[in-house]
């Protein structure tokens, strides 16, 4: 024994002195060191798409024998689910059923933790100043209210302008307060816009970048982040700041939900598609641009009610285990969509608990 405690006390020493990492300093004989707050990732290439999208946000485990997983919920083609409830969804650990008696889970909408951080993105162009200023005062009011309905603390808004300038124009910094929302929308007047041009492309990035800038934010204060970008224009690029592919560039690498929203007129259709990857909403005329702000904050609030959070409390006691989370559609049982994650189970004991009001019970 001492031939080997000698040379790793020897390490040990130069660890102290800065010679040797952390690691060098450990004895063979020490016990693994318990998977409390360690990652929970998605297992590459094991997501099942059958009408329903279930995407993977992030996870964790705490002790004494807890796997979190937060997700989203999309059907296959974009529409969000809300409401899932114990019996849409099955559990598989290491590829068999979970326990009905050594295991157990809960899931909860809406998590505390979880925020959406959506931008709504105004021209203020020349053409909306002189045709529609008023119009868009009250579909900007109406989108917040419709945003808010069924949201509270869960998703925040921010509102900026964009005229021909290089930079969009803050009118609301992120926020839940509905009253400065409101103030902000009723503070667009013609004096806003210094610049009768449209920068569309230049704006897109800009949104895109703000949008970033808060989802990085709210990550770095424990929050799980999710973004949406609204675009509103009724023209095309004018200002030929930037070029269109670099705009569809940040769009398509944003990992963001963008939508556009295209006041018919002088708009180009294939344009306004690209950049709403996930919604183009073209409007006809203008008595009918306050329906289609609704249409698109209602869409989005059942974006932010897509959101869970599963708790898993694990019978696994050590080493490397993977848990399958299958969610069926309830309207319709052929669809179903599933993710795999993968965590450690080091240091795992009995103890684990889940809160009652979103525990599943057996019978569920």
């Amino acid at each position: 024994m001492r031939k080997f405690l000698l040379p790793r006390t020897l390490f040990c020493l130069f660890f102290l002195i800065g010679i040797l990492p952390a690691t060098s300093c450990r004895f063979s004989n020490e016990p693994t060191p318990p998977a409390d707050n360690t990652k929970v990732t998605e297992v590459a290439k094991t997501q099942e798409v059958r009408g329903l999208k279930i995407t993977f946000e992030e996870g964790a485990t705490q002790l004494p024998s807890k796997v979190s997983v937060h997700f989203r919920a999309r059907t296959d083609y974009g529409k969000p689910v809300t409401r899932l409830q114990c019996s849409d969804l099955t559990l598989y650990e290491d590829d068999e059923p979970i326990s009905s008696y050594e295991s157990f889970y809960g899931i909860k909408d809406n998590p505390e933790t979880a925020r959406l951080s959506a931008l709504l993105l105004l021209d203020l162009s020349g053409s909306i100043v002189k045709t529609s200023l008023d119009t868009l005062k009250r579909a900007a009011a109406a989108f917040v209210d419709t945003l808010f309905r069924s949201n509270y603390g869960n998703v925040e808004l921010g509102i900026s302008i964009f005229d021909g300038r290089e930079k969009i124009v803050p009118l609301a910094e992120f926020t839940t307060d509905r009253r400065k929302l409101h103030d902000a929308a009723q503070k667009i007047n013609p004096g806003l816009s210094l610049d009768n041009s449209t920068n569309l492309n230049g704006a897109v990035i800009e949104g895109v970048q703000a949008v970033n800038a808060r989802l990085k934010s709210n990550k770095a204060i424990g929050l799980v982040p999710a973004g949406s970008l609204v675009i509103f224009t009724d023209g095309k690029d004018r200002a030929a700041r930037v070029e269109y592919s670099k705009a569809l560039k940040s769009v398509l690498e944003s990992g963001l939900n963008v939508y556009a929203i295209g006041l018919k007129g002088e708009i180009d259709e294939g344009v306004l598609g690209q950049f709403g990857k996930d919604g183009f909403f073209p409007v006809d005329f203008i008595q009918n641009l306050v329906d289609k702000f609704k249409e698109v904050a209602s869409f989005i609030s059942d974006d932010a009610n897509s959101s869970y959070k599963l708790e898993y409390c694990s019978p696994r006691r050590k080493g490397q285990h993977q848990l399958k989370i299958k969610v069926t559609n309830k309207d319709d049982y052929t669809s179903f969509g599933s993710i795999t994650v993968a965590f450690s189970a080091d240091g795992f004991s009995g103890g684990c608990q889940i809160d009652s009001s979103y525990r599943c019970e057996k019978d569920q």
